[in-house]
């Protein structure tokens, strides 16, 4: 077996001779990944050709205080190349700071996590054990105003460049204290409803280390244990991946752990 980290917070692991770039790779080199590439250059081509006819600003397409699009240009990237992209200081120390004192004020509107959808749906402690609070209530601080901005911002950047029909966004809040846990799952959902299309997790914990646990692991291969990538839950880094694409889990911290979870959802 063998490891590499990428000075992300992240790193691969694969059985020897699959890691690194070859094992990040792995079960995504098919007709999907060549598509999304595909509309990747598409979206380029046509982003340059609205630029020299006057009709895009860039500097319209974000405001003060959020991501530059350097980083939602990295996330395409990262996206049409393997499916996931990791953007280490996506916010700001203070962004991030602003978020978790937020999120530590709405504890008592927390509730248990659940699973499922509509009548399936129902909080399964072997599954989940973790606690959530909605954003974008009448609760709302500003830190989540602008929050929810940003990724509104990245989702229209996402749409031109990718094409994916990205409708909308949907959030909460996550805490996971000692020992809570996420086991192995995928984030797409079946049935009525939206399709989620794309899962962003943004991590709020400062001065994090991997002794810490609670990293996220991505596989990377369908639903073989090998290739998977760890990321370090640091205060700032965002996570973006194909819902319907990688299954992944959350480990046991020995520290509590926050975040913001949430999904891109597009047509059925």
């Amino acid at each position: 077996m063998s490891h590499e980290s990428d000075g992300t917070g992240a790193q691969r692991t694969g059985a020897s001779g699959a890691s690194g770039p070859g094992a990040r790779k792995r079960g995504w080199t098919g007709s999907a990944h060549k598509g999304l590439r595909e509309r990747r250059a598409r979206g380029n081509e046509a982003s340059r050709q609205r630029l020299r006819a006057g009709a895009v600003s860039l500097s319209g397409l974000y405001t003060l205080n959020t991501p530059s699009g350097d980083a939602h240009d990295r996330i395409a990237d990262g996206l049409a190349d393997h499916g996931w992209a990791v953007s280490p200081a996506f916010l700001t120390p203070a962004q991030a700071s602003t978020l978790l004192a937020e999120s530590v004020s709405a504890r008592d509107r927390f509730h248990p996590a659940g699973v499922g959808r509509a009548g399936a749906h129902g909080v399964r402690s072997g599954t989940r054990s973790d606690s959530v609070c909605w954003l974008g209530d009448a609760h709302s601080g500003p830190g989540q105003a602008a929050y929810l901005a940003a990724m509104d911002g990245l989702r229209a950047y996402l749409n031109q460049s990718l094409y994916l029909g990205l409708l909308s966004y949907d959030a909460h809040f996550a805490s996971y204290p000692v020992g809570a846990f996420y086991a192995r799952h995928l984030d797409a959902l079946h049935g009525p409803g939206a399709r989620r299309t794309l899962s962003c997790v943004l991590y709020l914990n400062p001065d994090w280390t991997d002794a810490d646990g609670g990293h996220l692991r991505l596989y990377l291969d369908g639903d073989r244990q090998e290739p998977f990538m760890d990321v370090r839950p640091e205060a700032g880094t965002l996570v973006t991946f194909l819902s319907e694409r990688f299954e992944h889990e959350v480990l046991t911290s020995t520290r509590e752990r926050s975040s913001v979870t949430g999904w891109f959802s597009g047509r059925t």
